[in-house]
């Protein structure tokens, strides 16, 4: 992947290389690609990281202190059952 801050912003360089030592020009291109790549991957996995600390547990009905469980039902659920429908 080329950037604009990377490898473009010296492409007469580059260009001279891949005319003039080919196989150098496609060594670099290759440090490069495997350079950008190790950056995102680490900055990927350190967000996904990040990311699953962020994750919290969502109450159950066991953890919440309720003195029925027909209370923790919906308000039309304990209506229709209540009038037989």
């Amino acid at each position: 992947m080329l950037q604009k801050h990377g490898l473009l912003r010296r492409i007469e360089c580059y260009l001279f290389l891949r005319e003039h030592a080919p196989d150098v020009a496609a060594q670099l291109r290759q440090a490069y690609a495997t350079t950008v790549s190790q950056v995102y991957d680490g900055t990927f996995r350190a967000y996904y990281s990040n990311l699953m600390q962020l994750h919290v547990k969502v109450a159950t009905a066991e953890d919440t202190i309720v003195a029925e469980r027909r209370v923790a039902q919906s308000f039309f659920s304990s209506l229709t059952a209540d009038t037989g429908r």
